[in-house]
Order: C-alpha cells, then sequence, then structure tokens
C-alpha cells in the first residue's frame, strides 16, 4: 500500500492574496475618504459614523476575501498561516492608506484624519486588531465544516472580543 504524499503549502500565495488584499484595501480607504465631501453634503451629523461604518464592512471584507482565496487555492496552507494573511492584508491597507494620508496632505478632505501622529498609530493598532479577529473568523469559517461549532466559535470570539474591549477601555 503506497503512502499518499501530502501537498506541500505553497507559501507565495498567502504572501500574494495578502499583498493583494492590501492594495485594494488602501485604495477602497481612499475612496470611502474621496465620496467624504458627499456624504457630509447629505448626511452633516452622521457623516463620521458612516464613513466609520464603510471602513469596518471593507475591512471585513478585504480580511474575508483574502483568507477565502488562500484557502481555496491551496487547501494544505496551515490554518495560522491564512490567519496571518487575512491580517497582514489589513495591515498593510492600513498602512498603506495612513502613509498616503501623512505624505500628501492634500488628499485629506478634512483636517480631522491628521491630527497627530499617536493617532495615526493608535488607528494601525485599531485595524491590526480588527484584522487579526476578522481573519479568525473567516478561517473559521473556512475551515471548520460543522456550521454549528463554528458557529459557537465565532460567538465565542466575539464574546471574548467584547470582553477585553470592556475590560481595557
Amino acid at each position: 500500500m503506497a503512502r499518499k504524499k501530502r501537498k506541500r503549502p505553497d507559501h507565495s500565495i498567502a504572501v500574494r492574496a495578502a499583498l493583494i488584499g492590501g492594495f485594494v484595501l488602501a485604495v477602497l480607504f481612499g475612496g470611502i475618504v474621496w465620496i467624504d465631501e458627499w456624504v457630509v453634503a447629505l448626511t452633516p451629523r452622521f457623516a463620521g459614523n458612516i464613513q466609520v461604518a464603510l471602513m469596518l464592512l471593507v475591512t471585513w471584507l478585504a480580511a474575508g476575501a483574502v483568507v477565502r482565496a488562500v484557502v481555496s487555492l491551496d487547501q494544505a496552507t496551515p490554518w495560522w498561516e491564512v490567519w496571518l494573511a487575512g491580517a497582514a492584508a489589513v495591515a498593510i491597507g492600513a498602512t498603506l492608506f495612513l502613509a498616503a494620508i501623512l505624505l500628501f496632505p492634500s488628499l485629506q478632505v478634512q483636517s480631522r484624519w491628521q491630527d497627530t501622529a499617536a493617532w495615526v498609530g493608535a488607528m494601525w493598532m485599531f485595524f491590526l486588531g480588527l484584522g487579526l479577529v476578522f481573519s479568525l473568523m473567516a478561517v473559521i469559517n473556512a475551515r471548520i465544516r460543522n456550521r454549528t461549532l463554528g458557529n459557537m466559535l465565532e460567538v465565542g470570539l466575539l464574546l471574548v472580543v467584547i470582553f477585553l474591549i470592556l475590560k481595557l477601555a
């Protein structure tokens, strides 16, 4: 009986997916900032909230897309590498977006995007944390076949995140 060889993971798939996802996320962030002028004209009271909601949505979509792309292209990739690829895409996207705002102040629509360097660091850390959580949720969805167990793990992850936010705040 011949032993079946296990396929070795192709690490370049995760790296390329993270890079592409990061660039797409940075462009989407730029688009959200670009439409800020119209959002302020429509609803000046809720413009900041709408912008944050759109940024959270595209962050979730980008992290999930990178995870699903890596899993579908290479089944042999370990779960932790898939998780880090999704988080790296968010980190790359946030880094490129924040670097563009700092290097090209003419790109910003409102002055609230460039207050201090500490704000930029805090925003980067916030998006990195979001990337880790969103990527782990996508890995749970992609790798766990039992839907009940997957949903329980996702709810547990969300409860842990909420507990940590409330405890640390």
